[in-house]
């Protein structure tokens, strides 16, 4: 069985998607190489480590910490994408999961929110213009 890097370097260029220059992880069926698994979704970002503190203890590597896809951030909230089912994390709860019913007891890091945090716009968010506005008044 071939290992990623000679699968990387047998594939064309135009195949290889490394928006953030990090290593290809995973082949879609049509011979795509991408940074994460569900790194093909249109607004990617860079890939994002989620720890899962139910099973971070026995299956450290494989289930405990997950390599989610980051797709939207405004620096309040934090959208990802892992094997083809959303996570909603937000600044207001502390960075763990909202949707509890999937994600349950899910978390971000500490390098997880500094991620988020630099890959959130600098000013075009509601709730940063919301409290724009709420000084200025």
């Amino acid at each position: 069985m071939k290992s990623m890097e000679e699968i990387a370097a047998e594939t064309p260029a135009e195949f290889k998607h490394q928006p953030n220059g990090l290593p290809l992880t995973c082949v879609d069926r049509e011979g795509h190489m991408w940074e994460t698994e569900d790194a093909d979704h249109p607004t990617y970002i860079c890939p994002l480590l989620v720890i899962d503190p139910e099973f971070e203890e026995d299956f450290p590597e494989s289930h405990g910490r997950q390599r989610h896809s980051l797709i939207y951030t405004d620096g309040h909230i934090a959208i990802t994408v892992y094997e083809t089912c959303y996570g909603i994390y937000t600044k207001m709860n502390g960075w763990k999961a909202l949707n509890e019913c999937f994600w349950k007891g899910t978390y971000l890091p500490e390098e997880s929110i500094e991620t988020v945090l630099k890959r959130a716009p600098e000013d075009n968010t509601l709730i940063t213009r919301m409290l724009r506005r709420n000084k200025e008044a």
